[in-house]
């Protein structure tokens, strides 16, 4: 993760926040500093450090919150999801499911006809 364009001042403190909820979790993770007053530059790198792992993140592109799946109608099921270690998710790691406890299918996207009339759809 870079930072680009932070301006310092000769004598006034500079400070940095970033979210850490969006980098990978490590047990040896460091911050780098490079400066630079267009003449002369340096650097510098912080002792190590850790970082909680991350869950995962998923979202449900489509269906729609709240939509109804009727039986025996087609219905393409769309799924969205980051891993901060180790990128996106595959295949069955994504495992779609109804409100009436039935596996509809794995994967980021996929086309399902219920047999049962459901209300919810979750991608656990």
């Amino acid at each position: 993760m870079g930072c680009a364009g932070l301006t310092a001042t000769a004598g006034l403190p500079v400070s940095y926040t970033f979210a850490n909820n969006l980098l990978a979790g490590s047990g040896q993770a460091h911050v780098k500093v490079l400066v630079s007053d267009g003449i002369h530059s340096g650097e510098s790198t912080s002792v190590a450090f850790s970082l909680p792992k991350k869950m995962p993140t998923v979202a449900i592109l489509s269906p729609l919150d709240d939509s109804e799946l009727l039986p025996g109608v087609d219905c393409p099921l769309l799924g969205a999801d980051d891993e901060a270690e180790d990128g996106s998710l595959f295949g069955a790691s994504l495992v779609w499911a109804s409100d009436r406890a039935e596996v509809l299918g794995q994967g980021r996207a996929l086309t399902c006809m219920c047999a049962l009339r459901a209300t919810f759809t979750t991608l656990p």
